[in-house]
């Protein structure tokens, strides 16, 4: 994919996104369309959707890619260029439009709220921005390489992440349907940013020490969410789970530069 070159599906959905927004002017909630999807999730044990929820948080996301970082660093690289763009929309279309949450509209009786009541600034859902955002990058990413089954492996799995994240906000009783629509057409755009941003300047990106750099601010990421796990308890699996894969990114790396010093350090000779 060139970057000066957008495919149908990225102008597809720009103009979603505009019209989301329209809609969104208009008609805010759809009240009964958002009771039925929470309705028909509640089914699915509450903590299964907030453990799912926990991986539209940024700061998780990123802990549970690092092990990318020996192999893909070009999807957790995308991920993080995507935050100055997918954070600036966010914040701006949250206080543009200043969107009632359900808690703040409908009774607890009407609706399942699975997790803490939230309110105000409802659109769009910031998390399914950051689950998108991925998709995005690694769906970009993967344009420019050949194509083989494993791919297709690859983006239905990260589409239905990202979708099961979108779902778990409506699940949670904490957005609208149309909150996440919105989300997920940011997202995607502040993916494609990421992309190109990482592809534009691909000197800066291959240097040794923004990988360290990155992995050591993740280690620091994985200690702050392990401390508010232990002060309140939610999503801990998930978050147990991305505290992990950020140790086992940082003992595969420093292996990896173990074992190619040992292997450029010749042997001393007895002779």
């Amino acid at each position: 994919m060139k970057l000066n070159k957008l495919t149908r599906c990225d102008k597809a959905v720009t103009c979603l996104l505009l019209m989301v927004m329209a809609v969104q002017m208009a008609v805010p909630q759809f009240v009964i369309f958002f009771q039925t999807l929470n309705h028909l999730f509640s089914f699915v044990e509450a903590q299964v959707w907030i453990n799912i929820t926990m991986l539209g948080d940024t700061l998780v996301l990123l802990c549970l890619m690092s092990p990318l970082l020996a192999y893909r660093p070009q999807w957790v690289y995308g991920l993080i260029a995507a935050i100055p763009l997918g954070g600036l929309l966010s914040s701006v279309l949250k206080k543009m439009f200043n969107a009632p949450r359900p808690g703040d509209l409908l009774a607890s009786s009407d609706y399942h709220a699975l997790s803490d009541v939230l309110t105000g600034h409802s659109f769009p859902s910031g998390h399914s921005i950051t689950a998108f955002a991925m998709a995005s990058v690694v769906l970009a990413c993967l344009r420019n390489e050949e194509k083989n089954a494993a791919h297709i492996w690859i983006k239905a799995m990260v589409l239905s992440v990202a979708l099961l994240i979108g779902c778990s906000r409506v699940a949670l009783g904490v957005h609208w349907p149309i909150d996440v629509l919105a989300g997920a057409c940011v997202g995607w755009i502040a993916g494609l940013s990421g992309y190109m941003l990482t592809h534009s300047f691909p000197q800066f990106w291959q240097r040794t020490k923004v990988k360290w750099t990155v992995i050591f601010s993740l280690l620091s990421v994985a200690l702050f969410l392990l401390t508010r796990t232990q002060a309140k308890p939610f999503g801990e699996v998930v978050i147990y789970l991305s505290v992990m894969a950020v140790a086992i990114s940082l003992w595969v790396l420093v292996s990896a530069v173990i074992k190619k010093e040992a292997t450029a350090t010749p042997f001393l000779s007895t002779d």
